[in-house]
């Protein structure tokens, strides 16, 4: 017995060209996101370091304050990292007769290491900033 669906049954090509644009705009988004959080972080640490509250922290308050802003700093370091590795392995494929990225190349693999710690270092920078508010 068949399964009748009112649709006809989708070119394999055209779903994975689907699902394909589908991770390309969620990657950017999450890279977007990624980069205002980490941006968010060092301006959360910058006002609070230069405020009158801060004199009155005390040491783990000041660890997470600072573990804060350097979260901030390296997620943002790592997306700067990723971008610069995105161009040179781009740039690789586009210098090779079939155009296709080399997986195992040093910058492929750097960008998609960068791409992977971007985002676990801002979850962790965004739960210290947690951590801050409910230590204060």
């Amino acid at each position: 017995m068949t399964e009748v669906t009112g649709t006809p049954p989708e070119n394999l090509e055209d779903r994975r060209k689907r699902l394909y644009d589908f991770k390309e705009k969620v990657t950017t988004k999450l890279s977007d996101i990624v980069r205002f959080i980490g941006l968010g972080l060092i301006a959360v640490f910058y006002t609070i370091k230069n405020g009158t509250a801060y004199k009155t922290f005390d040491h783990t308050q000041t660890y997470l304050l600072y573990f804060v802003g350097v979260t901030g700093v390296v997620s943002i370091l790592l997306d700067y990292i990723q971008y610069v590795a995105n161009f040179a392995s781009v740039d690789a494929a586009l210098k090779k007769d079939n155009l296709k990225y080399e997986k195992e190349s040093c910058s492929y693999r750097t960008a998609e290491l960068a791409f992977k710690w971007k985002r676990h270092v801002t979850t962790i920078g965004a739960l210290a900033l947690i951590a801050l508010v409910l230590f204060t």
